[in-house]
């Protein structure tokens, strides 16, 4: 019963948040997978790697189809290259079996979620 509210509040949550708040949520769940797979990479459990990287992959994936570079100019060409860099690390770390490559990786991820939530604090909508 609480698993169905939980899903259902965090449902809500997604389709009743404006636009910022959804891409610092990708943000979130892009860095706990990465972190995730850097985990089990550190353990060698490829499969479960495999798994999180996956996910983490996907969500950088959907923010990269999504830029709108008409609108978007300069901001959207700067983050095209953060996440095709976020993607080339990931696929580097997963070839070279190097979970201390995701690091940096990580750090793009959580710097860029601080800059979309300080917007969120500010109140800024798109």
């Amino acid at each position: 019963m609480q698993l169905n509210v939980a899903r259902g509040y965090q449902k809500a949550s997604v389709t009743t948040a404006d636009r910022i708040r959804i891409v610092v949520m990708c943000y979130e769940g892009c860095i706990a997978n990465a972190s995730r797979a850097q985990e089990e990479m550190r353990r060698g459990n490829v499969a479960e790697k495999g798994v999180y990287l996956s996910k983490a992959t996907a969500i950088v994936t959907e923010l990269l189809d999504t830029l709108d570079k008409e609108r978007g100019g300069e901001i959207a060409e700067r983050l095209e290259i953060l996440y095709r860099y976020v993607l080339h690390t990931f696929t580097q770390a997963n070839l070279r079996r190097d979970p201390s490559l995701m690091d940096g990786a990580i750090r793009v991820l959580r710097e860029l979620k601080e800059g979309w939530a300080a917007l969120v604090e500010k109140g800024v909508t798109l």
